[in-house]
């Protein structure tokens, strides 16, 4: 059995730890597919519990919501790909992945985080019509356009932030004929 095979049986967690301490040693040693991996785990994993829903919780409950680390129902991926998923789970996935990013302690967990957080202000604006950033649209345009020629990046991740570019120039272009 090679590296990559035991490392693939590992958790997204156990796998995100080896990575971390620097001890993958055939994906660590490709970068993209690393980050492909990390992606792909991410996109899989369910969102966590909010804070604030946990706090909620009667007493008696929270032990059992230690345990409970993810919200039942659809993974991230899944969330960002339906178009009716609600603009406040848009906007959990947002606060989440931009929270990921802060604690990253590798440039490729920020670079996962940073891919998943415009997912999720792509889909805001392509299926709510709803910007959930201080960003401009110039700047956004120009962010999506470089995710879309990020060849690690999943297809159905390249279509979303296809199809945001395209929001985004449509927003400047009647923001100047507005002008």
């Amino acid at each position: 059995m090679n590296d990559e095979t035991k490392i693939s049986n590992f958790s997204s967690e156990q796998k995100a730890e080896l990575y971390s301490l620097g001890l993958s040693s055939a994906l660590a040693s490709d970068g993209e597919e690393y980050r492909t991996h990390l992606l792909l785990d991410l996109l899989g994993a369910k969102l966590p519990i909010a804070p604030e829903q946990l706090s909620i919780l009667p007493a008696f409950l929270h032990a059992i919501s230690r345990d409970l680390r993810s919200t039942a129902g659809e993974t991230l991926g899944q969330l960002l790909q339906d178009r009716d998923t609600e603009l406040s789970t848009i906007q959990q996935i947002r606060d989440y992945t931009k929270s990921i990013g802060k604690q990253a302690k590798a440039k490729h967990h920020y670079d996962v985080s940073l891919v998943l957080y415009y997912a999720a202000i792509a889909h805001a604006l392509i299926h709510h019509g709803k910007k959930i950033t201080k960003f401009s649209y110039q700047d956004l345009e120009h962010s999506f356009a470089q995710l879309c020629r990020e060849e690690w990046i999943p297809p159905l991740l390249h279509h979303l932030y296809g199809l945001a570019q395209n929001t985004c120039q449509q927003k400047m272009k009647s923001q100047k004929d507005n002008s």
